[in-house]
């Protein structure tokens, strides 16, 4: 199994070398062309599957060793390059599916055991690390194909059912159980192509959602926050989208702050809103095209020297005269022209006296040639993006009793792309969002290094925010977490 990695390596891992099973794993870099051991996986298997979940982990399910299939999992953490184990499959299976849904949970669907391809189906929520049944195929299929659709169902295809190779199809349906579509938010428009590093914006309608929740006391308590979630087709990559906080957002329109540090390539994006999903929109991710460093091209400047030479040219003419000496006078006058060489012809009598005039030399003032002022090369600034953990719900929801106390948010970093546990000083800033805008909530502020204090703390290459829920009220929030002045990750949650 090849799975890629949101840092852009390609974990390989398990598998069988034609002698004996395999439980090495290893990395490609596709910047060096090379390969990198990392953990081995806790068992080896063959013909199991690897999903890319959310949280940037990896989840193995399944598979065959030694003649037995296997109904035990394990997560990959890029993080630390290291593999734990988590809860184990209801029903041993190998030759199935495994598709990541929009609600962040895994759905494992048909397979192979005991010579004899299945029906049933489960889930894997990866915030509980456990599984649960959920509908079975209409028809036993093994080796099929399994597709997440735009609105959120799982197309099944295909496949192998004992002698048979079944033609017909089903549709997986979550069944999240609102009225849809009067109750879905709707995604009309997507920037597309998304270039990374820019902002991402989408049109359509119900941003804000139109399902009620109520505290009690009559006050409204809906999210009345939508979350944008960008899926990579090619890897299940996640990616929750902050709302840029100057563009904002509306019941409309939504605008996020530049995404970053999300494989080029073909994508789906959802809206949530009170849990609800929209139908996915495709969009194409590209990358940035490199801008070319201007070179400075000196001015040839030619000086000329233009030269005026001035010729006088006197012609006599003699005529005798009785006196036994004569002294003839020749006078000739020469002009210079703007030519480059000016010729002056003078026709002398007997009595003229010669005179030749010349004009001075012109000389051109040579042109000073500019010196190039050389680009400086901008140094290049760490790109961090975070990811919420907490509190946004396997659900996509982010609904809190206000007298839970308090609710912690939780948020780990990537740098250029990779995960880190270097976590730089930071800024956790709280807004209010009930009325649709952004109220700032002074109180709940806190800024500089994060520390190890009870409200704002790092553990285990985490940020971690308490929220005080009482202090806070009723109501729906959109939590920041700032690096440097800039917003690199937003969680909204509402409290009823």
């Amino acid at each position: 199994m090849a799975t890629l990695l949101p840092n852009g390596k390609v974990l390989v891992a398990g598998g069988y070398d034609g002698g004996s099973y395999v439980t090495g794993a290893e990395l490609y870099d596709p910047a060096s062309g090379t390969w990198t051991a990392t953990g081995s996986v806790t068992t080896a298997r063959i013909d199991d599957t690897a999903t890319s979940l959310p949280n940037g982990k990896v989840l193995v399910t399944g598979g065959f060793l030694d003649g037995s299939p296997l109904s035990n999992a394990e997560l990959y953490d890029p993080v630390s390059g290291t593999w734990s184990a988590t809860g184990g499959l209801t029903a041993a299976r190998y030759f199935h599916t495994a598709t990541l849904l929009p609600n962040g949970k895994v759905l494992v669907a048909g397979g192979f055991v005991s010579g004899s391809s299945l029906t049933s189906a489960e889930l894997y929520d990866p915030a509980s690390g456990t599984w649960s049944a959920t509908g079975s195929l209409n028809i036993a299929r093994s080796l099929h194909a399994a597709t997440l659709l735009p609105n959120g169902k799982v197309l099944v295809a295909g496949g192998h059912n004992g002698s048979v190779y079944p033609t017909s199809v089903e549709l997986y349906d979550i069944g999240l159980g609102f009225m849809e579509p009067d109750w879905q938010p709707q995604i009309d428009t997507a920037t597309s192509p998304l270039v990374l590093g820019t902002s991402f914006t989408l049109t359509g309608s119900r941003f804000q959602g139109i399902s009620q929740a109520s505290g009690g006391n009559l006050q409204d308590s809906s999210t009345n926050y939508p979350v944008v979630q960008l899926r990579a087709i090619e890897n299940s990559q996640v990616a929750f989208l902050p709302a840029d906080p100057i563009a904002g957002w509306s019941d409309t329109i939504f605008a996020s702050i530049p995404v970053n540090n999300f494989p080029p390539g073909p994508a789906l994006v959802t809206v949530f809103t009170n849990g609800i999903p929209s139908d996915s929109k495709y969009v194409l991710v590209a990358s940035p095209e490199a801008s070319p460093t201007p070179t400075s091209t000196p001015t040839a400047t030619a000086t000329a020297t233009a030269t005026a030479t001035a010729t006088a040219t006197a012609t006599a003419t003699f005529t005798p005269t009785p006196e036994p000496t004569s002294t003839p006078t020749a006078t000739a006058t020469a002009t210079a022209t703007s030519t480059p060489t000016a010729t002056a012809t003078g026709t002398a009598t007997p009595t003229a006296t010669a005179t030749a005039t010349a004009t001075p030399t012109a000389t051109a003032t040579p042109t000073p040639t500019p010196t190039p002022t050389p680009t400086p090369t901008p140094t290049p600034t760490p790109a961090y993006a975070a990811q919420v953990q907490q509190p946004i719900n396997p659900d996509g929801s982010s609904v809190f009793n206000v007298r839970r106390g308090v609710v912690p948010v939780k948020f780990t970093l990537t740098l250029d792309g990779v995960p880190t546990c270097d976590l730089p000083p930071a800024t956790i800033a709280v807004y209010r969002t009930s009325t649709g805008g952004n109220q700032e909530i002074d109180e709940s502020i806190y800024s500089g290094n994060a520390d190890t204090g009870s409200n704002f703390r790092i553990d285990s290459c985490q940020y971690i925010y308490n929220l005080n829920s009482r202090a806070l009220g009723v109501g729906t929030y959109r939590v920041d977490i700032l690096i440097a002045g800039q917003a690199v990750g937003s969680a909204g949650f509402a409290l009823n």
